[in-house]
């Protein structure tokens, strides 16, 4: 894929597909995935949450793209990323998918973002990922 198509759907506006409510999974391994689809709906994308196996507090949101093509990961999780440059990033960080790199280069999350709130990292990341019409995600469980 070229740089251009890359950032061609990363700009697209994506809206959820369905009002239906879905829980942030808060069970080792768990995920969900919400539909997305484009004004035109054209193109269709998937929001992906996943809870982490051993961590329970580590979280990965995605932004995927035709199924496959993963535009947009947000790793909240306390280790460390070496991009392929060499660069170190340590603790929650963003990959962005790019036509160089794929998805393997990061970028460290704003430091006003209070990674400890999760309503506002994934409103940050759906902010990040163009979503519009962001799918109805409920907070439960261990981390209401």
């Amino acid at each position: 894929m070229t740089q251009q198509e890359v950032d061609y759907l990363l700009r697209l506006r994506k809206y959820k597909k369905n009002d239906e409510i879905t829980e942030l999974p808060y069970s080792s391994g768990e995920k969900v995935i919400v539909p997305l689809v484009s004004d035109d709906q054209r193109e269709s994308f998937d929001l992906i949450v996943r809870c982490g196996k051993i961590e329970l507090q580590k979280y990965h949101f995605v932004n995927r793209a035709n199924k496959y093509i993963c535009l947009v990961r947000l790793d909240l999780e306390p280790s460390v990323h070496i991009n392929p440059d060499g660069q170190k990033i340590d603790g929650p960080h963003m990959h962005i998918y790019t036509a160089e790199y794929g998805e393997r280069m990061a970028m460290p999350l704003p430091t006003d973002l209070d990674c400890t709130n999760l309503q506002n990292v994934i409103t940050f990341f759906m902010n990040r990922c163009n979503i519009v019409t962001p799918p109805n995600i409920r907070i439960t469980g261990l981390f209401q």
